[in-house]
């Protein structure tokens, strides 16, 4: 796609950070059931990244780890900064989002 570094950084929102609930193993098994389709789905897509890396051309993990830098100095500094750049970031894209589908609506009906 020829994007850089600095075209996919992103800030987290809203991210909980405490400990995930445990289910029991029946309850996994029931999950698992039910969503066998998206688990299925998400295999498939898991295993074409996994084998985009193995074909990827560079240093995957040097570029992994730079970016992964680059994340955290923008969630640094933009933790209470009040830059453009860091509001843009901030911003909630559910209410772009709900524009969107507004809008296509309009387009479609």
């Amino acid at each position: 796609m020829c994007w850089d570094f600095e075209d996919i950084v992103y800030h987290s929102l809203k991210v909980h950070k405490g400990k995930r609930p445990t289910m029991t193993q029946e309850a996994t098994d029931i999950v698992k059931k039910w969503a066998r389709q998206d688990i299925m789905l998400y295999d498939h897509f898991n295993d074409t990244f996994w084998e985009k890396v193995r074909r990827y051309k560079g240093n995957f993990t040097a570029d992994l780890l730079h970016f992964r830098s680059l994340n955290k100095k923008v969630a640094t500094e933009c933790e209470n900064a009040t830059s453009q750049y860091c509001n843009l970031l901030k911003t909630d894209d559910m209410p772009v989002a709900k524009t969107f589908y507004d809008n296509q609506l309009k387009w479609v009906c």
